[in-house]
């Protein structure tokens, strides 16, 4: 029998210090499109940015509106980029807000190492930058991984609202769901601990999964609700995933635009 387990072992060994090792590239897909290279910036009258500020290079799209009373900031998931997330303007533009779409450090290009303190670092300095241009209230839309960053965002800055698309409470807990044989909790360096952030969270939140998530499980995303101490409006949707949440679908957005309108 020793025989056996001993070589299993080390294979398991082998195979937990593999995934230590290269658990960036597991973690953060990134679309190395340069920036200015983004389509939809003519459609929707967006400018694209990429300044200097404090240290931080904040690269974003802005859609801006003479008329705004408040600011949305959009913070999209680990992979792709910010470009792709032309939906914010499209169902949103009517709306008086300032949009903007954030790009993360580390994409569309960008050189910088990837890392949840770079990503929590420079989101703080936009927060910091927009307040600067014009002081109005802010909307904070985070996007699956990008959940966790708004939800942070929420304990530093006076928000809004909070609206989570596919929440989770740690990345920890989404790696152990897909791979329940690894200790992926005790292994990320980027565990995105949004369960620890939410308890000190003083807004109004909507939340919206898919009911038929198989990234960010339902479960996940109700357990992550109930780490917020305040009132909260968890919508889940029949027959959507992770991926096709957002598209086409109008109640959804609905909700969304509801959200943002209340007093």
């Amino acid at each position: 029998m020793l025989k056996f387990l001993i070589p299993l072992l080390s294979f398991y060994l082998f195979l937990v210090v593999v995934v230590f090792l290269i658990q960036d590239k597991l973690l953060f897909f990134p679309d190395n499109t340069p920036l200015k290279n983004c389509p939809m910036t003519n459609g929707f009258s967006a400018k694209i940015e990429s300044i200097d500020y404090k240290n931080h290079r904040l690269n974003f799209y802005i859609r801006e509106n003479a008329n705004a009373n408040a600011w949305l900031l959009h913070f999209h998931g680990n992979a792709g980029r910010a470009c792709d997330r032309d939906f914010v303007f499209g169902e949103l533009y009517k709306l008086p807000l300032n949009l903007v779409i954030m790009e993360y450090p580390g994409y569309s290009g960008d050189k910088t190492k990837k890392s949840q303190k770079t990503f929590l670092e420079n989101a703080s300095t936009a927060m910091d930058y927009f307040k600067e241009q014009k002081d109005l209230p802010f909307f904070l839309f985070g996007e699956s991984l990008g959940t966790g960053i708004v939800t942070y965002l929420a304990t530093k800055y006076d928000v809004e609202g909070l609206i989570l698309q596919s929440p989770y409470p740690s990345l920890g807990e989404v790696g152990e769901k897909a791979y329940p044989f690894l200790p992926v909790s005790l292994l990320l360096r980027n565990n995105f601990p949004a369960k620890k952030w939410a308890p000190d969270v003083r807004t109004k939140i909507l939340l919206l999964h898919g009911e038929e998530d198989n990234i960010i499980p339902l479960s996940l995303g109700r357990k992550q609700a109930e780490n917020f101490p305040v009132g909260y409006d968890f919508q889940s949707f029949k027959g959507r995933g992770h991926n096709d949440l957002t598209p086409n679908n109008d109640d959804l957005w609905d909700k969304v635009r509801s959200f943002i309108k209340q007093d």
